[in-house]
């Protein structure tokens, strides 16, 4: 769900406090959207079997695809969560 909020309007709304909340549930989202980005060297588990790899980089090979340190070939990464 994606949605778009005037900040004007929101100010207009809420209360002091409750803007104070408001804050502070945005910066949970940010770093909830930041955790989920890989970065070369993150544990990733494979979702079909469990096992553990190390993200290496993203691959030329197409769109979702990525090396990992245990194989030579591109990985399809949605098919593996970050550790």
């Amino acid at each position: 769900m994606r949605v778009e909020l005037d900040m004007d309007q929101v100010k207009k709304a809420l209360s002091k406090e409750e803007m104070i909340i408001f804050n502070v549930l945005l910066g949970k989202v940010d770093d909830y959207k930041e955790s989920l980005i890989i970065k070369q060297g993150d544990k990733i588990r494979r979702k079909g079997d469990g096992r553990l790899f190390t993200y290496a980089g993203k691959a030329d090979a197409g769109f979702n695809r990525g090396y990992v340190e245990e194989m030579c070939v591109p990985v399809y990464l949605p098919d593996f969560e970050k550790e």
